[in-house]
């Protein structure tokens, strides 16, 4: 595998992410932020540095 094709595959993985954040997102406003935003806060936290790690 050349580098150019993993640097793309890598790419598309963090796009992929961003999308599944983005439905996470609207699940939660569908479900009332109430309910969902503690767990949201803690999977989060946990979340931001995994995702920092496959995008760099």
């Amino acid at each position: 595998m050349s580098p150019l094709t993993l640097k793309k595959s890598r790419a598309s993985k963090g796009s992929v992410s961003k999308v599944s954040l983005d439905r996470r997102r609207q699940e939660r406003m569908c479900y009332g932020d109430a309910v969902a935003t503690p767990h949201f806060a803690q999977t989060g936290k946990t979340l931001l540095p995994w995702l920092k790690e496959q995008l760099l």
